[in-house]
This record gives C-alpha cells, structure tokens and sequence, in this order.
C-alpha cells in the first residue's frame, strides 16, 4: 500500500495470512463474548505446547479419515512450514491413523503451515492449511483430516517446437499451496487427479537438456484454471550467472535466494520455480542457473531468503550476467514481555508487531512472537522503531498499544505488558438475492485497526496497525468473531468473483451483527444495442463487444458477438458496467457506462483516433528505439464510501499495446476509441524496471497533441 505524499500521512499495514481451509469450528451464534479468564480443561492441560522461549513448540495432531467417518488405514501425512520463499518439510508422526507434528513457534520465518494427508492407495486425499493466528486453538481443539475423493482429472502437454516431450518434469501449483509432481510419458502428457475444488495456480515443466517453461493462471495471458487440458510450451534455455555484491561491489558468498524467471513487457508471466531456483553464492558471490531461456528479452527477480542480508535493487544486467546488490541487516536487539491472564493458560498466544521503520524504504517490520506457559514472550526489534503490539487470536483479546521496545538513546529496553481482554462476539450473516439465500463458504477478513504516530527526520508520522483474521461462512451463511469491543471493525469479503467491504463499531455487552447482502443471486442478462448514427457504411457483422464490471466488487470482463441488428447480451451480477464495442479493423469504436442498468444499454460508434507522444533524455534529446506499453481501459471514479488507501477497482481493461519511438523520439498508438482511458509506460534501461507516463482520456482533442516525457535517466 503506497503512503500519502504528506508530512501527516495515514498508512495502513495489513499482514495477509494464507487462507486457512479447515473446516472452523468457531463459537456458537448466541454467544456473546469470552471472558478473559475462562477456563477450559484441553487448554490448561498444556499438553499441547513445550519448550522454552528459544525452543518453543506447539502440537497439532488428529485422525486421518475416509470419506465415510471410518478411520483411514495406512495414510500418508506430510507437513510443511509456508515460508517467503522455501517451504521447509517437517517431520510427521503416524500411528495407525493418527498423525502429530511439533510445529517451532520460536521461529520468525514462516507464517502458516500445510497438512497434506493421502490414502494408501492414493484414490483419497486431503490438505489443510493452518495460519499462526489460527494455530492455538487448532492445537487445543485437534485437527482431524477427513480424505476426500479425486472427481476431475486434469492433462498436461508438454511440447517443443509443437511436438511432444517424453520424460518432462512437470509441476502442478494450486491455489492453497499444494503440489504435485509427475513426468510425462511418450505422448508427452502426465494426467493429474484434482479434488472437486481444487484451483490451479501455475503450471511449470523442465527438463535436464536443459528446457524450461510454465505460467501462472492470474497473469496474461489468461488461461482457464478449470479447463480438463493445457499446452506448456518447453524453451531452450542457457546458464545465467547470477553474481552478488554488497555495497562495495565485494562478491558475498553464502547467500540463500529463490530465482524466478518470466516473459517480457507488457505481461510479465513467471514460469515457476523447481529445485534448482533454489541456490547459494559460492565464493565469488556466484550462483548459476541452468534453466534460464534463451531469448532476447525476459522478466525476472531474485528474492532472498537470508537473515544476514537483504537486497538493495531489483538487480541489473552487467554483459550477460545478472548482478544484485545486497546489505547487511541492521543489527536487533532482543526485547521481553509478558501476557498478563489471572485464570486459564498463557501459553500458546500469538503476539504480533508491526513497525512502519523497517530497514528498507516503504518496507515495514512485521515479527510474530509465541507466549510460553509463563505467558513470556520475546522478539528482536530494530533500534529506535515504534511499533505496534497486540494479541492476535481467534477467541481472546488484548488492547493494541503503540511504543519503543528498544530506545536507540541508550536506554534499556521497554518490556512489553499486555492484558488478556473480554472479546466481543460479531455474528456475519451472508446472504444474496430477493429471498435472501444464506452463503456458505465465503471467506472473511476481519481488520481492527490502531492508529499512531513516530518521528522520521523531526515530523511527526502517522499509520495504523491491523490485526487481521481470516474466517469462512458455515453452511447457513453465518460466522462468528471474537474481536476487542469499543473499536471499529472493517469485514471485507475477498471472493475471486466477488469483493464487499463493511465497517460496524463493536460495543461490548451488546449484540453485534453485520450483515452482508449481495443485490443479485445469480447474474442476470443486461441488453445492449450498437448504434451506427451517421455512419451508415458500418457492419454490425464486424463488430464484438468487451463488456465488464466496474462497481469494485464483480471482477472480470466478457467478449461477446454482437447480431446483425446491432443487439448484444452478456450476464453480470454487478451493478455498474461498462461496454467497449470495436469493429474488426478497428476504424470503429464507442463506449458507455451505466449505473444500476434497467433498459437496453446504446453504445454509439464513432471513429477511433489516434495518440501521439515523444520520449527526451533529461538532456532533452530524443530516445529512439525506446518500447512504450499502453494499457487501454474504461476507468469512473471509485464510490465515495471506499476506503481511499485501499480502493475497489473501478475499471475494465480492454487491450495492451506496444509500439516503439523512431527517430526522433515520437511514438504512435492508433485506432483507440474516444472515452477510453490510456497508460503509458516505457522501458527503462534497468532490467525489470519502467517509467510510467501518465494517464490520458482519450478524446478528440488529446489527439491533436503530443504529450512529451522526459525520462530522468
């Protein structure tokens, strides 16, 4: 989230945990809240949690079992920690068909946790994916997985210069996390069994020769996740070096990092990692990645996974070898503090701390801590940092404070105190339609935010702290949350179809209730008509129709034909769209937005036009042969009830465009409709960098001028 550009800017953080999967088994709907001292006999037992600060370990374990409720016979169960960059496999014991595994709370370098449990013959699986905020209470409660049967089976080909590739390695991403691995056979496809809502996330395939390829489903080009079969075209590739200096261009030896490698501008599709994205500089500062592809242009970053160092640029090409510039961390200091609860367990609580001084520009510092039984806790903070502090936990409370765990005047550290609080109970009710039918399944981000100030260079700053928690409807629509009374709270549904958000002060002692309504239950069929005017030398036949939401809560477009008589349809559940309509050529374009549609929606065609711009160095000399990518869509102006630091997306794109500067530094975009909004940006001569140029509304007077930009390079 970009800060305001103001001395008195307001920033809010927002840590986003992964998604957890399980089933919540949360407080019931009549309760009103827990008291901070309530007892329960699993928690006090604190047979769940062991160690000291600097080992500390909480347990998770349950049964594993089949579809029908009968213990599973044989399963396999594996665990990982979800990290940055590496997942780390834990080991997991079974016995019969109970799984247990001791998770290091202790550590700071890892945010959740993935459960994957298979049959014995492999028919049946399941995976659970656990955030820390969550795990507590899943290790006082148990977590039982119930396998589930494979429904839909998903095929992959691998091809090179269209024919099929044998004995390819290729790697299935989905959205939760999972993965799975196969090699294909002669035919050069490998066949996947998928659970029934299982969503893909990335395909990536490789081979020893070496070749290499893959993609992700969320960046263009858009591919369908649910489709039964998908082409990964294989590349040759050749060795890249990747060479790490520190600020006096000293090579670094031992630095861990991940390597991700895409396509070029304007799309930037990354293929995936394998094994070998995972490297280590040696004593040079070298590291060599064999699979990189051999083209003329690509897309790529490193990401380190390293506590010594972080990475100071996104890197740049030197030659033919890839050059990143690291720097030492700053040192920390190990701070204490202490959960304060009179009656019940202390152990087990996630403390959370948010500073917006991190060590890098516009980069906070997030640390998570665990309470042992004593409810002590301890994190190493940043010197001088104010940061935000609080109990993150899915059935108690605390105040959220603000303070300097370590001054960097020399005096000691601050210990940090907090107090176990009353929760207050919010019940969500989620429903959709005239009849208000109850949506299951939804997920929920529930945000309280505090706000406070620090010193940067003399001024006084201000930003929020956010405790964030996830949680999903039951089957009647509804859920739970226990939350700090007297604080307003923000519930957002994030849905890949759908987004709302909701803001409701919660007063303890009180029933609080939210409810969320979507208008519409299912999309209904919105009409449109293209009208030609004057210009009756256009043919309906020519033309298709980009149609899409742009209220912030429906995302995606849909292209549809239009008839002979001009008439076209498509289905939407929003409630404010927008329509492009084009012809063929592209000689012919209109657009309209509408509010609330009731009647036929008229799109009147009229030319396109043409854009011109130009390209100085600060010199003011022109840059030649310089790429510049346009983004075309319809933008409105978001709804003045929207958070501004965190706006709903009010546009549809329609095309992306790439041209080049001659000569003299002019550029040209041609056969763009009149009211559509344009974003320019053009190739830096850093790698993985750009210049953005602006934003233009197109209309008949910008295409009579050039809008200049001087690049400062």
């Amino acid at each position: 989230m970009l800060p305001i550009a103001n001395v008195f800017r307001t920033v809010r953080f927002v840590l986003l945990f992964t998604i957890a999967t399980l089933p919540f088994a949360m407080a019931s709907l009549g309760e009103e809240s827990v008291a901070p001292n309530s007892v329960d006999e699993a928690e006090t037992a604190e047979e769940w949690i062991r160690g000291n600060l600097d080992d500390l370990e909480i347990r998770l374990k349950g049964d594993i079992l089949l579809p029908s409720g009968e213990p599973a016979t044989n399963p396999s169960v594996s665990a990982k920690l979800n990290r940055r960059t590496v997942s780390e496999t834990l080991p997991v014991t079974v016995t019969g068909n109970q799984y247990e595994v001791w998770l290091p709370v202790h550590r700071q370098d890892w945010y959740a946790v993935r459960i994957d449990a298979v049959s014995a013959d492999g028919s049946q699986r399941s995976d659970l994916t656990i955030d820390r905020v969550r795990l507590r209470q899943t290790a006082i409660d148990g977590l039982p997985i119930t396998l589930r049967h494979c429904v839909r089976t998903v095929t992959v080909r691998a091809v090179q210069d269209g024919s099929p590739v044998a004995k390819a390695n290729v790697k299935l991403e989905m959205s939760t996390g999972h993965v799975m691995i196969k090699r294909t056979g002669d035919d050069g496809s490998a066949a996947f069994d998928l659970l029934s809502d299982e969503q893909l996330r990335a395909i990536t395939t490789w081979t020893d020769n070496p070749w290499f390829g893959g993609f992700y489903f969320d960046r263009e080009p858009i591919r369908d996740p649910d489709a039964e079969t998908h082409t990964v075209t294989l590349h040759e590739c050749r060795p890249l070096k990747i060479h790490v200096v520190d600020g006096d261009n000293i090579p670094v030896s031992g630095i861990r990092f991940q390597f991700q490698v895409g396509t070029p501008p304007p799309f930037y599709n990354l293929m995936g990692t394998i094994d070998a994205s995972e490297m280590v500089t040696d004593d040079q500062g070298d590291a060599v990645f064999k699979w990189f592809p051999d083209w003329e242009n690509h897309s790529c970053y490193v990401d380190l996974d390293d506590n010594q160092w972080f990475q100071v640029d996104k890197g740049k090409w030197v030659i033919n070898d890839f050059l990143v510039r690291v720097e030492q961390k700053r040192k920390r200091v190990k701070v204490s503090g202490v959960l304060k609860r009179t009656k019940g367990s202390k152990a087990g609580f996630t403390i959370q701390l948010r500073s917006f001084q991190g060590e890098r520009l516009r980069r906070s510092d997030v640390l998570l801590s665990v309470t042992d039984k004593e409810g002590r806790f301890v994190a190493d903070v940043l010197p001088g940092a104010t940061y935000c502090v609080c109990v993150n936990d899915t059935k108690f409370t605390s105040d959220m404070i603000d303070l300097i765990p370590a001054p960097d005047d020399g005096r000691e550290p601050t210990p940090i105190i907090l107090d176990i609080q009353r929760s207050a109970a919010l019940e969500i009710q989620v429903t959709a339609g005239e009849n208000h039918r109850p949506l299951p399944n939804q997920q929920l981000l529930v945000c309280q935010t505090h706000v406070f100030s620090w010193l940067k260079n003399g001024q006084k700053e201000y930003g929020s702290g956010t405790r964030a928690s996830w949680v999903r409807t039951n089957e009647d629509g509804g859920a739970v949350v226990h939350v700090q009374p007297g604080k307003e709270l923000e519930v957002s549904i994030l849905d890949p179809n759908w987004r709302v958000e909701e803001k409701i002060p919660v007063v303890v002692g009180q029933p609080n209730k939210l409810t969320i309504h979507r208008e519409f239950d299912e999309p209904r069929t919105i009409l449109g008509v293209c009208v030609k005017g004057d210009h009756k030398e256009i043919d309906f036949s020519t033309l298709t129709v980009v149609a899409g939401s742009i209220d912030g809560r429906f995302p995606g477009t849909v292209t549809v034909s239009v008839r002979n008589d001009g008439v076209f349809s498509f289905n939407t559940m929003a409630t404010r769209v927008a329509v492009i309509a084009y012809s063929e050529d592209g000689d012919w374009g209109g657009i309209v937005t509408v509010d609330q549609p009731q009647r036929m929606l008229r799109v009147m065609l009229q030319p396109t036009i043409s854009f011109r711009g130009r390209l100085l160095s600060r010199d003011e000399e022109p840059i030649a042969g310089r790429s510049v990518n346009a983004f075309v869509s319809v933008e409105v102006d978001q709804e003045s009830d929207q958070d501004p630091l965190d706006p709903l997306d009010t546009s549809i794109e329609w095309k992306r465009l790439k041209v080049k500067t001659d000569a003299e530094g002019y550029y040209t975009i041609e056969k763009l409709p009149v009211g559509a909004s344009l974003r320019l940006h053009s190739e830096s001569t850093e790698p993985n960098d750009s210049h953005s140029l602006g934003e233009v509304n197109l209309s008949a007077e910008t295409a009579n001028s050039v809008k200049v930009n001087v690049l400062d390079e």
